[in-house]
């Protein structure tokens, strides 16, 4: 069964972030890289800044799945209203992993720029290949007061 995790909102963490403790053996702690990635507990910013959103796309046992030509998971952003505002290019489905559980990895930046105030949705769906029906997940979250 193909599954999504997420979308998951956050923000850049760069250095920022601890990834892993040092533990009391006196190892200094691992920091996050450029690229890191901290999840918002809350779905509200004060003010537009670069969001980063990642979503997963997960299958438990992959020996019925064939994801083909055909197979993507498209992303877009659109308001609480419906209107959208802009689709990222749909990826390929490409499953990594060796054994039981198999995924792919998205990570897209929302730009500032492209945050008024307001309410919005992002939304990732996977389909096509032999999926059934296409699988999707959502999350909102809202600029200013």
């Amino acid at each position: 069964t193909l599954f999504l995790v997420g979308p998951q909102l956050g923000r850049p963490a760069g250095g920022n972030l601890v990834v892993r403790g040092g533990g009391s053996d006196g190892e200094p702690d691992a920091l996050g890289e450029v690229n890191s990635f901290e999840p918002m507990l809350i779905q509200q910013i004060d003010q537009p800044e670069d969001l980063v959103v990642l979503t997963q796309i997960c299958i438990v046992d992959a020996s019925d799945f064939d994801p083909g030509e055909q197979a993507r998971v498209s992303r877009s952003l659109r308001t609480e209203g419906g209107t959208r505002i802009g689709d990222l290019k749909a990826e390929p489905i490409a499953l990594e992993g060796s054994e039981g559980i198999l995924c792919q990895t998205l990570l897209d930046v929302l730009p500032a720029a492209s945050l008024q105030t307001g309410e919005y949705v992002f939304e990732a769906e996977a389909a096509g290949g032999t999926l059934k029906k296409p699988v999707r997940g959502q999350v909102r979250f809202t600029v200013g007061s």
